[in-house]
């Protein structure tokens, strides 16, 4: 696999480090598929504690979390990282987007949401809108324009 995917812009470097968190064993091996095919290193949590552990002990470009979780949900996932005022852009994949939450907390909105079951090239998107939103200068809190 070259450096630089072909969907890579010349002179950009394409490799991002990413934490998966998902507590769904084949949704995880298909996420770090999808991810290491793009050119990442991924690092995978099982639910959303053992995601704030990863995030506290190591330096991400990007988190990618499920909203269902044992232990710990993607909401309140995204509660102890806004509160935390990490600025890492986050994409919640889930069947169960709690969207009254974020009515009623909206800076609880991760950056994108894609709902399952989702398409890969969607989940591509996302993921390269996300990594271009992570290099961006931002505000803890502060939803992107």
């Amino acid at each position: 696999m070259s450096p630089n995917p072909p969907s890579a812009l010349p002179g950009e470097n394409r490799s991002t480090r990413i934490l998966l968190a998902e507590d769904d064993p084949e949704i995880r091996r298909l996420g770090v598929r999808i991810l290491s095919r793009m050119g990442h290193s991924v690092d995978t949590a099982f639910d959303g504690e053992d995601a704030w552990e990863a995030l506290n002990r190591g330096s991400y470009g990007l988190l990618l979390t499920d909203n269902a979780m044992p232990r710990l949900s993607g909401l309140d996932l995204m509660a102890r990282i806004r509160a935390a005022a990490l600025l890492i852009p986050v994409i919640m994949i889930s069947g169960s987007i709690p969207e009254e939450s974020f009515r009623l907390r909206p800076w609880l909105r991760p950056d994108f949401i894609l709902q399952k079951p989702f398409e890969v090239p969607a989940l591509m998107r996302s993921i390269e809108s996300a990594i271009r939103l992570g290099t961006s200068p931002r505000t803890a809190g502060m939803e992107p324009a």
